[in-house]
């Protein structure tokens, strides 16, 4: 017959856990995929400093909209007007809320 729902707040919600996880490694591997782009070490990028101040440029912002895309769909336009790390990162826990409801 299953499990019974009238206990189901006492058994730790494996899902919860485990969304949170993947919240984190999307958030690892945004700023690796960015830092792999911009040639630069994870050690010299602020996620509060607009992406354009370490030089990205139309060509590099096209190479990441595209090799950001299996995470989150941004634009070249978008990611050139003074978008930082922390945007993208808002953007991407937006977007796994929206498809955990």
């Amino acid at each position: 017959m299953g499990p019974s729902y009238l206990y189901d707040h006492l058994v730790p919600n494996k899902e919860v856990d485990s969304l949170s996880d993947q919240r984190t490694e999307m958030a690892t591997s945004l700023l690796e995929i960015v830092c792999r782009i911009l040639g630069l070490k994870a050690e010299e990028i602020s996620i509060d400093v607009p992406l354009t101040t370490y030089g990205l440029d139309s060509l590099s912002a096209a190479a990441l909209s595209f090799a950001l895309r299996p995470l989150l769909v941004v634009s070249q336009v978008q990611l050139l007007v003074d978008v930082t790390i922390r945007d993208l990162q808002a953007r991407l826990v937006e977007g796994t809320i929206g498809l955990s409801l």
